[in-house]
């Protein structure tokens, strides 16, 4: 029993840290953001493979078997066999897929997004949302849902863009400067684009929602949410990126 007691006194501990609300919402938002990265490089490498062209004259199969030997030296019955003996897909190319996908997975960009989780999304919102429920008490009407919706999209929803690009440019190694560059890039068409997501998702969130799974039920409506957020983090990076490359081509410079 003596050896017993102080892991349970641990696992005690760490359960009271888990009831914890800005340590649930917290943890909570760091694990939905940074699936939301992983889903969304991983559509942004599929779109970028790079597409097979073929000249005019070889996209057109052969009209005869007579064509297809002048042009490779094989008939058709002796390709038709070659292809019956090419070995199938088997669990190796499923192994290589998945090294490949390891591969070009840039981790360091999944971190910084589930870190900007951990310490600013959960918890901010967290608080965002009782601050709104303070202020119009529960939604018992569809008024108080749509003020309570307005409200979050005029202060709550801006101040955090301009924290996330402002903390994520941080966390990237920029400057001061690179991220006001940053902000001023990312935060209009992102608040655009969020005006138009979230004023639904909101009046679902305030209308049916529990007020302690509201951070969890924004973290899952999130995950198409952060998914668009980490693709409008990385082009705002890359549009940087090209200007800085563009510079030195610049009249005077």
């Amino acid at each position: 029993m003596s050896h017993a007691a102080p892991l349970q006194r641990l696992i005690g501990s760490l359960r009271s840290l888990a009831r914890r609300p800005e340590l649930r919402a917290g943890a909570t938002s760091g694990v939905i953001m940074g699936v939301g990265d992983v889903i969304c490089q991983t559509m942004q490498k599929t779109s970028q493979k790079p597409k097979v062209l073929t000249t005019e004259a070889s996209s057109s199969p052969p009209s005869s078997d007579s064509e297809l030997r002048r042009g490779s030296g094989f008939s058709r019955d002796h390709l038709q066999a070659q292809t019956d003996t090419d070995p199938q897909p088997n669990s190796n190319s499923v192994e290589q897929l998945w090294l490949s996908f390891v591969q070009d997975l840039d981790f360091q960009r999944t971190l910084r997004f589930a870190f900007v989780g951990l310490t600013l999304h959960g918890p901010y919102f967290l608080h965002g949302f009782r601050w709104l429920d303070a202020t119009f008490g529960p939604s018992k009407s569809l008024q108080i849902a749509v003020a309570k919706t307005a409200l979050g999209q005029a202060v709550v929803f801006p101040v955090y863009l301009g924290a996330f690009f402002t903390y994520m440019g941080k966390l990237e190694g920029k400057t001061w400067q690179e991220c006001k560059v940053k902000l001023e890039q990312g935060f209009l068409p992102t608040y655009t684009s969020g005006c138009v997501f979230w004023p639904v998702a909101n009046m679902f969130n305030f209308t049916m929602v529990p007020p302690t799974e509201r951070v969890l039920y924004s973290n899952i409506v999130g995950l198409v949410w952060n998914s668009y957020l980490s693709y409008a983090n990385s082009k705002v990076t890359q549009l940087r990126l090209l200007e800085n490359e563009e510079l030195p081509l610049r009249p005077g410079s």
